[in-house]
């Protein structure tokens, strides 16, 4: 289970491996605690609670003077290396004994392993023991300074005292790499010899590499390995504590465990890798939502097959025919959607997680193990075919876009009424994202996120600018021209009345929810434009970014530096990398004023045309500010807690209203 949780009969439990600090301190590696509990959803919250507690209690105890770096004594290195030595050992035991019946390494099945992959010379000990013992043949000894400093700072230590300390320590690193290796090789020829460290000995006999902190290392689960290598980018700085990568990352393991279970990671193969990989394909891409939500991953995927297998059977393809699977009735739209699987991307972008943890455990212990997730994503090329099924929007598509009620006149301001006629017509952000998304080329949550000063007058470049500070990739802060169209259709007045409101946020109601703002658009755009009748796979908000960046190109034969710039792409260029620092927004705005859309026509939702358009103040407009000054976490916790409260009201008001008056109490 997932969150370092397990049952006992009825109660749920928390366990988990030790931070370092703490396990140096209490002389045990794990700790277990019950959570006093037995409904799942307070347990996984309680878990979560617990994580977060011993962290920062590690967290702590790393700045206290009590485990402050010192010098290790020569028992400190000594155990250093033999739990090292250990390690590698049973390392090799584990993956050996995953192999199944009848395995040969003579045989390779290429149907799973490229059987020209250079990186399959690296699988056998013998290369790894002879690769180690030439660096100590030239004293080449970088490939094992890595190893040596992680070793020791793992337990608090700080490099021996002078140079030639220190290289002699890494030498004896390397040497016992190299021995332990030795002995896998013999190992995987059936041959076993008492596992004897090369020069570290106990009481004046030799050390036996059994048992131990390494043995127990080496037996390490892929959650804990996961939850290391979280901790480890999250302490580093490379994964930010309020983006959504940590959460990305948990969902790749959940979905592993749920796949294959919790193995110790040395058991883990490289067929099992490319496994997981096949049954991730299968997935639907609505997993977690609609009707896959609550729902177990395996059953995801057998209720995705037989969804795609009804829409197989013949009979009329029109969208409007209904399809009944399980007891579920379903539009063959609606059922089009639920069988569509997991993008090539989305797999590889799992995928991503495991060779990194992989990656950094093999680094940081000096094991000679093959990533068995190297060489399992989707080569680039693959990629390219599911990219290039995006087109542009036509222009004849984009007028019918911006012809429906949405822009033109609803039947109210709830989601389900925008896709009707009527009278109603509101200055808001369901309104303006697509014509920003439009003319800008910027990504659906960047422009849901911006903040109102994000949108300002730039003296230098006469001309109202878009200021992007953050997105997906280090190149997208930017500063985009507001196109004269996007004026005229009255963005600036909008900006008026939304700072008249007290709110911070340029489209504070994507704000008022948990999820991320360009989130909480592209849910509310997907079912609008299905029902208007007008949605298509792949006509969706980020098809505005190839319908900017072609008409940069055919109309104006825009230079191509300047298109990368606008799109928040990285340039192609090592020379403009290196010394082109960027156009400033009075170079970018003509070329933006000049681009039309030919034959598009906007000119009804210019203001002047357009008196019935209102802003609705935001109902939470007055807390907007005070959010904005909040941590991100602190942001979350008050939101969680207001949702709460809420649902606790509605609770207490359905049982008022369902208890007779008479026993109501006052």
């Amino acid at each position: 289970m997932t969150n370092h949780l397990y049952r006992r009969e009825a109660t749920y439990y928390w366990r988990s491996r030790l931070p370092r600090p703490i396990a140096t301190i209490l002389g045990r590696s794990h700790y277990a605690r019950s959570l006093r509990t037995t409904h799942p959803e307070t347990a996984r919250r309680l878990a979560r609670a617990v994580s977060a507690m011993v962290e920062q209690v590690a967290q702590q105890i790393r700045s206290m003077s009590m485990v402050k770096k010192r010098q290790p004594t020569k028992d400190d290195l000594d155990r250093i290396l033999l739990d090292l030595f250990t390690e590698i050992l049973e390392v090799g035991e584990l993956e050996r004994a995953a192999r199944p019946a009848g395995w040969s390494p003579w045989v390779i099945d290429t149907d799973i392993i490229d059987e020209d992959d250079p990186s399959l010379d690296t699988a056998y000990p013998e290369y790894n023991a002879e690769e180690i013992r030439a660096a100590l043949l030239y004293n080449e000894l970088g490939m094992g300074e890595q190893c040596a400093d992680d070793q020791l700072r793992e337990r608090g230590f700080e490099r021996p005292d002078g140079p030639h300390q220190w290289r002699g320590y890494v030498r004896k690193v390397l040497a016992t790499i190299a021995a332990a290796e030795c002995l896998n090789a013999e190992r995987e020829r059936g041959v076993y010899h008492p596992p004897i460290h090369p020069f570290v000995s106990i009481g004046g006999g030799p050390a036996l590499g059994l048992g131990g902190a390494g043995e127990e290392s080496a037996r390490q689960k892929l959650s804990e390995m996961f939850e290391a290598n979280i901790t480890s980018k999250k302490a580093e700085g490379k994964w930010k504590a309020s983006g959504d990568t940590e959460q990305q990352a948990r969902m790749a393991l959940r979905l592993f465990l749920s796949y294959k279970g919790d193995l110790p990671f040395a058991q883990i193969t490289k067929p099992d890798a490319f496994a997981f990989r096949e049954w991730l394909c299968g997935l639907p891409c609505l997993v977690g939502k609609g009707i896959y939500k609550d729902m177990d991953y395996r059953a995801a995927v057998a209720l995705r097959q037989s969804v795609e297998k009804a829409m197989g059977k013949r009979g009329s393809r029109e969208a409007t025919d209904t399809i009944t699977v399980g007891g579920l009735t379903m539009t063959r739209r609606d059922a089009e959607a639920r069988a569509e699987k997991l993008s090539k991307t989305t797999v590889n972008k799992h995928l991503t997680f495991f060779t990194d943890a992989y990656n950094e455990r093999i680094k940081k212990s000096g094991l000679a193990l093959r990533n068995p997730f190297e060489g399992v994503l989707f080569a680039e090329k693959d990629l390219k075919k599911d990219a290039s099924k995006r087109k542009p929007w036509p222009i004849s598509e984009l007028q019918a876009l911006f012809n429906t009620p949405l822009f033109t006149g609803a039947a109210g301001h709830r989601p389900g009424k925008r896709a009707r006629a009527g009278d109603f017509l509101a200055d808001d952000g369901p309104f303006w994202l697509p014509l920003i998304g439009l003319f800008t080329g910027a990504r659906e949550d960047e422009i849901a996120s911006l903040a109102l000063d994000d949108l300002q007058f730039d003296s230098d470049a006469e001309c109202w600018i878009i200021d992007i500070k953050a997105g997906k990739t280090s190149n997208a802060p930017r500063k985009i021209p507001v196109h004269p169209e996007l004026i005229k259709i009255g963005l600036v007045e909008y900006r008026q009345e939304v700072e008249k409101s007290g709110a911070s946020d340029l489209f504070p109601e994507f704000h008022d929810q948990y999820r991320d703002a360009g989130g909480v658009f592209s849910r509310f755009f997907t079912k609008y434009r299905r029902d208007c009748g007008i949605y298509e796979k792949w006509k969706d908000f980020h098809a505005l970014r190839h319908t900017l960046r072609t008409s940069l190109y055919r109309e104006l034969q825009a230079h191509p530096v300047l298109v990368r710039e606008m799109m928040g792409h990285a340039q192609i260029d090592e020379m403009d990398v290196v010394y082109f620092h960027g156009f400033e927004p009075k170079q970018s705005a003509p070329v933006v004023s000049a681009l039309t859309f030919a034959p598009l026509d906007l000119s009804h939702l210019h203001k002047q045309n357009q008196p019935q358009r209102r802003f609705l103040a935001p109902k939470q407009a007055k807390n907007q500010g005070a959010q904005r000054t909040q941590s991100p976490p602190e942001r979350k916790a008050s939101i969680v807690a207001s949702s709460k409260a809420e649902s606790e009201r509605q609770i207490t008001h359905r049982k008022r209203v369902l208890t007779p008056a008479k026993h109501r109490k006052p």
